[in-house]
């Protein structure tokens, strides 16, 4: 039988290498990185806890349609700024700590629209920015997913009805995917591709392709079974309905760490990010067959977004956040804070600092060495978010932090 191991003692485990600097960490050999850049828009990506998949650090629309719906507070009034606010759905807070909210998403065109994966209770939906919460898979395989866990999300970019997650731990496994905003859901990982992955199939990120909707990177929660190597990928061009195995060279040795918390995040078709928590940041520009190592620091989490600078930002949990004019050549912000979750707003960037208590913090784009610590959650909260999204439209910075629940922060 399986062993899973909590995040909670695997936090604990990355924590340890924090206060001790990384002695006793696995040695990651690095491998020369390519020349050349890449182009593209990031599109960050939760796994796990991580979470989740996301549209972008700036959640706001490039879409031609109508702007999105207004957002209240839970009296229907208008949002002020200055203070986190517990947008858990009821359902969610009356479970405590045995339930919790995972990866959750926002809709791309429409930003009101924000979908939470939850643990073992199904996926929930606001159409106002977290006031109201329906409980939305209902349809076809809702009650498959209602057993498991969400810990990613990929949503379409272009036609935000397509929505595709998980159903690890307890639950089903593989990828499912909906085209009707959540309520029905299709499995479309066959069994000879699920069977790819430890546990029947049990996924840790989905990726999707932000210049090919229809091209998806899946990666196992824990590791690939033989005969394929530890650290194999699934891709998709055809929006799940077939798949390729990657079996590939110089990704991450997964014997001697775990998938979970990890993610990859495409730029575009060919070049593609992976981090591990545990062993740092890799690049690849052959659509995974072959992967450099790009920063070998530990705590980096698959967060990874375009600023509107241009350059290429990440989480650290040890470094702190990590920038990048190419997504090849990768350097510490001197300054920076500690970070497990991250997102952009066209000006700001936040993190969130789990093993600092209730640490959220930002910084300006343009003076990213200068850092403001952010309010801290409401009691009887005493964590943090692991996963953290901006919507530009509302300025609303979300955090998701599983037992810890589901807040919003109006930002100035």
């Amino acid at each position: 039988m399986k062993t899973y191991l909590p995040r909670t003692a695997l936090g604990a485990t990355l924590a340890a290498f924090v206060s001790t600097g990384c002695s006793g960490a696995p040695d990651v050999a690095g491998q020369s990185a390519p020349s050349a850049a890449s182009g593209g828009i990031s599109v960050s990506v939760g796994s796990g806890a991580n979470a989740a998949s996301a549209s972008g650090g700036d959640a706001s629309s490039t879409s031609s349609g109508p702007l999105p719906m207004p957002c209240t507070n839970a009296k229907g009034g208008a949002l002020t700024p200055g203070s986190w606010e517990n947008v858990t759905p009821p359902a969610v807070l009356e479970k405590g700590s045995e339930g919790g909210t995972i990866a959750f998403v926002v809709d791309p065109v429409n930003t009101a629209i924000v979908y939470v994966g939850t643990s073992h209770q199904g996926i929930f939906k606001t159409t106002n920015c977290g006031a109201d919460w329906t409980h939305i898979n209902t349809g076809e395989n809702g009650a498959m997913l209602d057993q498991g866990l969400e810990g990613t999300f990929a949503i379409d970019p272009t036609h935000p009805e397509v929505i595709y997650t998980d159903g690890r731990i307890g639950g089903p496994g593989g990828v499912f995917k909906s085209t009707n905003g959540g309520v029905d859901w299709q499995q479309i990982n066959p069994p000879e591709i699920a069977q790819v992955f430890e546990n029947g199939g049990e996924v840790e990120s989905i990726a999707i392709d932000p210049t090919m909707p229809s091209h998806l990177v899946v990666t196992p929660h824990f590791k690939c079974v033989a005969p394929h190597p530890l650290n194999c990928l699934v891709e998709s061009t055809d929006g799940g309905a077939s798949w390729t195995v990657i079996d590939p060279v110089g990704a991450p040795d997964r014997s001697m760490i775990l998938g979970e918390l990890s993610g990859q995040v495409i730029l575009d078709f060919n070049t593609w990010l992976w981090a591990e928590p545990f062993g740092g940041l890799w690049r690849t520009t052959d659509r995974g067959a072959h992967w450099d190592h790009v920063w070998a620091g530990y705590g980096v989490y698959p967060y990874v977004e375009r600023g509107s600078d241009g350059n290429y930002y990440a989480p650290g949990a040890t470094d702190g956040v990590l920038r990048s004019p190419d997504a090849i050549h990768w350097t510490a912000i001197v300054g920076s804070h500690h970070a497990e979750g991250m997102s952009l707003s066209s000006t700001e960037i936040y993190v969130s600092d789990i093993y600092t208590v209730n640490q959220y913090s930002s910084a300006a784009i343009a003076n990213a060495g200068l850092w403001t610590k952010l309010p801290t959650l409401p009691p009887p909260a005493s964590g943090g978010g692991w996963m953290l999204r901006y919507d530009a439209h509302h300025h609303i910075l979300y955090s998701s932090g599983f037992g810890v629940g589901f807040y919003r922060l109006v930002t100035p």
